[in-house]
């Protein structure tokens, strides 16, 4: 199994930016455009179907800093979402957001663009926090994006980080139906159906959200396998679907422990020190030493 994952950081120094693909199999995408409010300044995100640039959904953002005067006037910004469809645009809606005074912390407007699943997109839009937040569908087996600003909108900061989908293993079983026979039939003790006890771990490095259920079986080759049966509401739930294998533990040697190699959200193997332990015929505990962190899984009975 593997995972290719791809960041980068960069400062534009152009113009414009060309189309960028992003295959449907990506898992997970996000862009972030900072740009700043000094001045009047064009920014411009750009959303299209594979293969269908001429049509496209467009996101502008202007701030006009020349709102009168008055004691209470403050400068604001417009964001225009249109839909382009062989060069002509058609307005959906224009937003208007203010802007609070200037300062270190407050400095900039953030654009964000994510992908939640295949297909399914998220833009946000604001200062110090998302005021503006939008979702919408695009069909095809990928996307395409594209940034364009003037000489005074060029960003702050740009960060791109694209997850690729991992390369995530189905077990052998076609369906659930015929895993469970197989454990029906099976007299090895470590061999069933395994539903979260407790866990053990340090709150603001570990999530305590996980409640996995999963199948262990022989593996064909050494060892066992551990099957995903139930993923939980916090995995990338098109990728991590049931019947996936989720991890797999060897011997050591020493009666009731094995060696862990388990893999995470993103099909990356967890590995360091890990280990899997039985006691009582129906208890299985996972350590994860580096994570400070240990899971326990209990039988269930039939």
């Amino acid at each position: 199994m593997k995972c290719l994952l791809t960041t980068l950081f960069c400062l534009m120094a152009i113009m414009a930016q060309a189309w960028q693909r992003i295959p449907v199999t990506t898992s997970w995408l996000r862009v972030h455009h900072r740009m700043p409010v000094d001045g009047k300044i064009k920014f411009l995100l750009k959303l299209a179907e594979e293969d269908s640039t001429g049509s496209y959904k467009q996101f502008l953002a202007t701030v006009n800093k020349d709102s009168g005067y008055d004691f209470f006037n403050r400068d604001f910004v417009n964001l225009r979402i249109s839909t382009f469809t062989d060069g002509v645009e058609k307005v959906d809606s224009t937003l208007t957001f203010p802007l609070y005074e200037h300062d270190k912390k407050r400095d900039g407007i953030s654009f964000r663009l994510s992908l939640v699943k295949p297909g399914r997109v998220k833009i946000e839009f604001g200062q110090t926090e998302a005021l503006f937040n939008y979702a919408f569908n695009i069909k095809g087996s990928g996307i395409y994006y594209e940034v364009e600003h003037n000489s005074k909108s060029k960003p702050l900061r740009e960060d791109v980080e694209i997850v690729a989908a991992p390369d995530i293993t189905k077990c052998r079983f076609d369906d659930i139906e015929q895993l469970y026979g197989y454990i029906s039939s099976c007299t090895d003790p470590i061999v069933g159906i395994w539903d979260h006890y407790d866990q053990d771990s340090p709150a603001l490095r570990v999530s305590s959200k996980v409640r996995y259920t999963f199948a262990v079986v022989p593996a064909e080759d050494d060892g066992y396998e551990i099957i995903l049966l139930k993923p939980t509401g916090g995995e990338i739930n098109h990728i991590w679907e049931p019947l996936a294998v989720k991890g797999r533990f060897y011997s050591t040697g020493f009666d009731d422990i094995y060696n862990l190699d388990w893999y995470d959200m993103n099909g990356t193997k967890v590995d360091t020190d890990a280990t899997i332990s039985i006691s009582g015929g129906n208890m299985l505990t996972l350590r994860f030493p580096y994570w400070d962190t240990t899971v326990r899984y209990v039988k269930k009975n039939g």
